[in-house]
């Protein structure tokens, strides 16, 4: 079940922004406020995808956040394509239910609020950093095996309808779901997913008129790109849960650009996994070979752009993997930054469904 809810989600997402055309120009006369706070409550529940996670639920999570956003100008042409979305950050606050085992949640975070077309639906995503008040402890808190480390990745999308109460306030029905954990740099690590539905109150202020477009500052794009990255990441096991072992991966991507916004992908990975001889020496029938590190794979992907920066979501197999330790799908999130022309840097998360396995530095040319 968990496994279709993400697939839906990311179907949802892909819709929704090929929904977004790039022929749907924001008008260049068009009136918008600047700047807005908003106060959100959320109520909702944790996402059981360990079977052990049941015993750890014991009530519904009240969740809530504070947030200010500035809404762009129109000084770009991403501006116009993606209808002047909000840029902004917030403070976010959870109750996991449980106070002497889950604790509960703080998380500061960066957001981006990308309208759908001018019919009031839009969706957000928010990431951050989380603080986790609770943790594992050996013998004083051992059955909290989905947070090992205070410090947490926070990550947030979500999905909400506009409705205009005056000028100023609005008013926004959501529907969220959160992640909270440390990326597999410590165990045990299965993390926290909370679904939540929510009402989001907003006052906005400072109202301006979009900046036009100029025409001669429309550029062409290219269709068809082409990307090597190599990236590095440190990760830790369930069978030695204070060791780091380094891992890495060499990946050749071939990019197609449906518009300016709007990019799939496809491409060839190399995965070295210098945990698996320290893993295998809990099992002694099992012998080690320097192959039993190495994978190799292939993904396809989906990549929504807003200017120089995109947000990859991608979906993978494993062609060779001898142990099959985590089964044979891999996925991969990742946040992709270009520098120049042809050189961009990304940090992303592989992960196995909801199980994550390590954070990837990357380093990326593209032509």
């Amino acid at each position: 079940m968990l496994r279709k809810a993400l697939y839906f989600l990311f179907f949802l997402v892909v819709f929704l922004q090929l929904s977004a055309s790039e022929k749907n120009y924001t008008q260049s006369d068009s009136v918008y406020y600047a700047q807005a706070v908003s106060i959100e409550g959320n109520y909702g529940f944790i996402i059981p995808h360990h079977y052990y996670i049941n015993y750890l639920i014991k009530s519904h999570i009240p969740n809530f956040n504070i947030e200010y956003l500035h809404r762009v100008d129109g000084s770009n042409e991403w501006h116009h394509l993606r209808h002047l979305p909000y840029l902004g950050g917030g403070l976010y606050y959870a109750n996991l239910g449980n106070p002497d085992i889950l604790g509960n949640v703080l998380a500061l975070y960066g957001k981006v609020e990308m309208p759908v077309g001018t019919h009031g639906l839009s969706y957000s995503i928010n990431a951050g950093i989380s603080y986790l008040t609770k943790t594992f402890v050996p013998v004083v808190n051992n059955y909290n095996t989905c947070i090992s480390s205070h410090l947490n990745v926070y990550f947030q999308l979500a999905f909400l309808y506009r409705l205009t109460l005056s000028n100023h306030w609005e008013i926004f029905p959501k529907i969220n779901i959160t992640h909270y954990s440390n990326g597999n740099f410590k165990e045990p690590n299965t993390g926290l997913n909370v679904a939540s539905i929510g009402l989001i109150s907003r006052y906005r202020w400072q109202q301006k008129t979009t900046i036009p477009l100029e025409k001669s500052t429309i550029l062409p794009f290219q269709k068809w790109q082409y990307r090597l990255f190599t990236a590095i990441g440190s990760k830790a096991t369930t069978k030695e849960q204070t060791a780091h072992f380094f891992v890495g991966d060499l990946e050749a991507t071939a990019l197609f650009r449906l518009n300016k916004i709007t990019a799939f992908n496809g491409g060839i990975d190399y995965f070295y996994d210098g945990s698996v001889k320290s893993y295998l020496r809990f099992f002694p029938e099992m012998t080690f070979s320097p192959a039993d590190a190495h994978k190799t794979g292939f993904h396809l992907g989906y990549e929504p752009f807003w200017g120089k920066t995109s947000i990859s979501i991608e979906m993978g197999y494993y062609l060779f993997d001898k142990l099959n330790i985590d089964g044979r799908y891999f996925h991969r999130v990742g946040l992709n930054h270009h520098f120049s022309k042809h050189l961009l840097a990304s940090i992303s998360l592989k992960t196995h469904f909801f199980k994550a396995e390590y954070v990837e530095w990357r380093l990326g040319y593209e032509f």
